[in-house]
């Protein structure tokens, strides 16, 4: 755990699971691991641990409905959405929300696409799910879910297809930036204006050498 007081890393107690490919997001300021893989990478988890950074301590809260690894996760009005990956090799489309107050996962609305190593970010109180990879292919599709509606609505794509890319908003803008599209890491960025539904590429900021 970093403290930025003092510019120092603090060790704090391991993961109560051995996992990767985990979704990791702040609540109500804990943190929550949420699904992964297991440690053959074969399936995916359904655990859920929860750090407290004040009593540095682990717990465990209510497992996911569906085994999930590669998910994307993200907070919203106070709750944690978990969001595609895949079970073991086949991915997922549905969505699960968890509430904290009473320690509960609910499926709601199941996206369009199925996918995993999809990036996520929440603008206007809605979520913006960027790419991904179906199984079969790296993905160019994006959509977007209005919790109040329950719904998914299919937006304008990427101009490249790209699975775990990263993703933040920047003002008014969602920024994609790397990922992998089925070939070749990539170095563009992509800018999205949710104004127009439009995509834009950004000049290679990143070389490899």
């Amino acid at each position: 755990m970093y403290d930025p007081q003092t510019d120092e890393w603090v060790q704090v107690p391991e993961l109560r699971t051995n996992r990767c490919n985990a979704g990791v997001c702040s609540l109500n300021n804990k943190l929550y691991v949420v699904g992964g893989s297991d440690p053959c990478g074969q399936k995916g988890l359904k655990n859920c641990d929860v750090f407290d950074p004040v009593a540095k301590t682990w717990s465990n809260c209510a497992s996911l409905n569906i085994r999930r690894h590669q998910a994307a996760v993200c907070e919203l009005d106070g709750f944690m959405y978990v969001i595609g990956g895949a079970e073991s090799w086949n991915c997922l489309n549905t969505v699960e929300r968890y509430n904290p107050d009473n320690n509960t996962w609910t499926l709601v609305a199941p996206m369009n696409v199925a996918r995993r190593g999809a990036a996520v970010a929440v603008h206007a109180g809605k979520l913006f799910v960027v790419g991904g990879f179906d199984g079969s292919h790296a993905l160019r599709c994006v959509e977007v879910y209005d919790p109040a509606r329950n719904d998914w609505r299919m937006l304008g794509s990427m101009i490249s297809s790209r699975s775990n890319a990263g993703v933040a908003m920047l003002g008014e803008t969602i920024y994609v930036v790397g990922g992998f599209d089925g070939n070749e890491f990539l170095s563009t960025v992509e800018v999205y204006n949710p104004e127009t539904d439009e995509w834009n590429d950004c000049t290679k900021v990143f070389s490899f050498h």
